[in-house]
């Protein structure tokens, strides 16, 4: 199974509070592209998948560093890529902004597993969706993941009756050191490495469809490549690997990256 993350806007109109977007923004702001094209998604898919071997298949992550439902032609590249022969399936992170109905029951209709990422601080597009029960209904196997910090057993169990499906409540997760912590941080001062350029590789591609090496990577600072213009094993992961045995380098490996395990 080869994993491909597809970012398909080059900064985010949803500003959740635990996301790093003005770093983004600042490293993305003389990219032409403001979001990807069809044209650039399909030659990302089709180079994403040169070289596989009998029976390899490729698994879309709809997420990278932005919202994929607030890409105007959403449901037109789930649709394009779902045509591959090589794809065999669909994870969608969403927050749920810009989701529609007709976006609930055509994602039903394919191999989509869904992960709504909710702040029940914000009364945002998906709640509708999820208080007439047309989402527990529709996609019954959707899960959720609070990303808003709440202590008390009644709230989350008035969350848990809210969203009818199941329910994890996250601790606030840094993103390699891109947002201010209440805690202090953890670094390395040793080699690491991360299931992100492991065994289970899994490139970000952003609209230009530079391939980045881990989702925490904000900065865009873990380039391997562009697979609008090269193939999944023309991506060099040389230098991350490299950075990631010297914690003296800038890396964002070394520094409060929950990815990154010692060695």
């Amino acid at each position: 199974m080869r994993e491909l993350e597809l970012s398909l806007l080059k900064a985010c109109p949803v500003r959740c509070a635990y996301c790093p977007q003005d770093l983004l923004i600042a490293v993305s702001r003389d990219m032409l592209s403001p979001r990807m094209t069809a044209v650039t998604l399909a030659q990302v898919i089709e180079n994403a998948s040169a070289g596989m071997k009998d029976g390899e298949q490729l698994q879309v992550h709809w997420a990278g560093f932005t919202e994929p439902i607030k890409h105007p032609g959403f449901l037109s590249l789930l649709l394009l890529v779902d045509g591959f022969r090589t794809v065999s399936d669909h994870v969608l992170y969403t927050t749920g902004e810009g989701i529609t109905e007709d976006i609930v029951w055509c994602v039903a209709q394919l191999p989509v597993a869904v992960s709504f990422h909710i702040d029940p601080r914000m009364e945002g597009d998906v709640w509708p969706l999820i208080d007439s029960g047309l989402i527990r209904r529709v996609l019954p196997k959707a899960w959720y993941n609070v990303v808003a910090a709440v202590s008390s057993r009644s709230k989350r169990a008035e969350i848990r009756r809210r969203v009818g499906g199941k329910v994890k409540f996250s601790r606030c997760i840094s993103r390699a050191a891109n947002i201010d912590r209440s805690k202090a941080a953890v670094t390395h001062d040793c080699e690491v490495t991360c299931v992100s350029v492991g065994k289970r590789k899994r490139p970000v591609v952003i609209p230009d469809g530079t391939a980045v090496a881990c989702c925490n990577d904000y900065g865009l600072k873990l380039k391997l490549g562009n697979l609008a213009e090269q193939t999944w094993n023309q991506l060099d992961y040389s230098d991350v690997l490299e950075r990631q045995k010297h914690p003296c380098v800038d890396s964002i490996c070394h520094t409060d990256c929950h990815k990154a395990k010692r060695l």
